[in-house]
């Protein structure tokens, strides 16, 4: 495994948000992409959704904080890629689920952000 589990994403996670790599959502990429921030409410601001801008600050807060779950999985597309899943309790009840994974060097692409399903 080229990254180690969730330290990596971690890592990256905290230089993303020092402006030294980059992070986005698929979107209009050609890998399944659940990403929906704007219609998930943010529990930072009562009554508001995320932006997708505070969706990537929610993500490396999230990823920043050592009592948060991370689970590892290996993706179907792109074939074999590692991918980081975090769950999170929203003040609504609901469950966030969030999917991201590293695209090329340091930039680390959003897969899910949305209530979860299961």
């Amino acid at each position: 495994m080229p990254y180690g589990p969730p330290t990596a994403c971690r890592q990256s996670s905290a230089a993303r948000s020092s402006g030294q790599a980059a992070s986005e959502a698929t979107g209009a990429w050609e890998f399944p992409c659940e990403w929906h921030p704007t219609t998930v409410p943010n529990p930072a601001d009562p009554g508001q959704p995320f932006t997708p801008a505070g969706a990537w600050e929610f993500i490396a807060d999230l990823l920043d904080n050592p009592v948060q779950d991370v689970e590892t999985i290996t993706l179907d597309e792109p074939s074999g890629k590692i991918a980081f899943v975090m769950t999170c309790p929203l003040p609504d009840g609901g469950t966030l689920y969030i999917k991201v994974h590293f695209g090329h060097g340091p930039t680390i692409l959003g897969r899910s952000f949305h209530y979860s399903d299961y």
